[in-house]
């Protein structure tokens, strides 16, 4: 989770004060919703939040390949949203606040969702401080205080949120990761994991040939990457991404990849994401509608 402070100049903290806890999903799951398994299936719950092109805000529960629930805005966002990631939430004895960081075509914002019994999603942002050099083509953000970008020029960047003494809020301290990323179609982050010593960040994308990559980014030393080609086929068309973990595990990951145009959705599996992947196509999600999706988390 994230926190805040007034009296520092940057966010970015140590690797072992960022994890303060292995993430089970991009969202929290914060609807009942059945999570049994089907027999040979893994048992892996998603929360995802949805923006589409007409502004409405939608709430989905997938367990395994099913929409298992729904929950709409009962507004619409007066802006396009292009991406998003994890900022943070607030809960209350009524209410839950969910807040995510916000890709515009004028500059970043955060939106906060504001789930309140059974009623519909409450909406409101706030503006970040404008800055002129923060151009993502595609945009990631999760549980630690790093964004990844992928530029128009094909690079793959790390960002820090950072919160400055006058109050403002932006992206600093660039990190060039890579070069070469052109073909990339989407970009989740995920979870992060020490192995011998050295803490990472999971990424994964899908390329305009259809294939899925694993990019795994030291957070001391980001421009040390390794990236993986995982699935060869089976991704054309996909622009969203969204994850959560399967059966308690937080190396067998679960992802929700999503067609806009059209309008469907696959589900994969990840058994040893954080040592040596081993991906599995479970097959199409069923019950949800994703046409237009413009933002995924």
């Amino acid at each position: 989770m994230r926190r805040s402070s007034t009296v520092l100049t940057t966010l970015a903290l140590t690797a072992s004060t960022l994890v303060l806890a292995q993430p089970a999903s991009a969202v929290p799951p914060l609807d009942d919703a059945p999570t049994a398994a089907r027999a040979g299936k893994p048992k892996c719950t998603t929360g995802m939040v949805l923006a589409t092109e007409d502004g409405s805000v939608r709430y989905d529960v997938i367990s395994q390949d099913e929409v298992t629930g729904s929950r709409k805005s009962a507004g619409k966002l007066p802006f396009d949203a292009e991406a998003w990631g994890y900022f943070g939430q607030t809960d209350t004895k009524k209410t839950t606040i969910f807040r995510v960081n916000t890709v515009t075509p004028k500059g970043m914002r955060q939106v906060s969702l504001n789930f309140t019994g059974s009623k519909k999603i409450g909406l409101s942002s706030i503006k970040y401080a404008p800055q002129s050099n923060f151009k993502p083509r595609l945009y990631a953000d999760n549980y630690t205080y790093y964004a990844y970008i992928v530029t128009k020029g094909g690079d793959l960047q790390r960002w820090t949120l950072t919160r400055y003494p006058s109050g403002a809020i932006r992206y600093a301290s660039k990190v060039k990761i890579a070069s070469g990323y052109d073909s990339l179609t989407s970009l989740q982050a995920t979870d992060v994991f020490t192995l011998k010593g050295v803490s990472k960040e999971v990424l994964y994308g899908t390329t305009e040939e259809g294939a899925l990559l694993q990019i795994t980014v030291p957070l001391k030393k980001p421009t040390n990457e390794k990236v993986r080609t995982i699935l060869d086929t089976g991704y054309a068309g996909v622009t969203e991404l969204s994850w959560s973990t399967c059966n308690d595990q937080p190396d067998y990951t679960s992802l929700v990849a999503v067609d806009p145009e059209l309008g469907t959705a696959t589900w994969t599996t990840i058994k040893d994401s954080n040592s040596k992947p081993k991906p599995t196509i479970q097959g199409a999600v069923t019950g949800g509608d994703f046409t237009g999706v413009t933002a995924l988390l």
